[in-house]
C-alpha cells in the first residue's frame, strides 16, 4: 500500500502551500479520507454537495461534515526560531 503524498493537491497536482517555505497562498486542507487539497480544489468539494453542512470528496466520493476538513498549518510556521 502506497503512503499518501501530502505535498501536492490530489486534484490539480500543485504543490500545497503548507509545504512552501515562502507561501502566501491560501491554506492547505486535509479531509478525513486523507485526500489533500489546495483552496481552489476544496471549493469543488464544497460545490459537489447539495447539503450545506456536508462535503463530498471529489476523488473518493466520501461524504463528511464540512467542519471535519482540517486546515494544515504552513510548514515554516511550525519551525522554531
Amino acid at each position: 500500500m502506497e503512503l499518501p503524498n501530502f505535498e501536492t493537491c490530489d486534484v490539480c497536482g500543485e504543490k500545497l502551500s503548507a509545504f512552501k517555505m515562502d507561501a502566501v497562498d491560501p491554506p492547505t486542507f486535509l479531509l478525513p479520507c486523507l485526500h489533500a487539497f489546495c483552496a481552489a480544489c476544496i471549493a469543488r468539494c464544497e460545490k459537489a454537495s447539495e447539503n450545506v453542512s456536508t462535503m463530498i470528496c471529489v476523488i473518493c466520493r466520501a461524504e463528511f461534515a464540512r467542519l471535519q476538513a482540517l486546515v494544515v498549518p504552513r510548514f515554516d510556521a511550525l519551525s522554531y526560531k
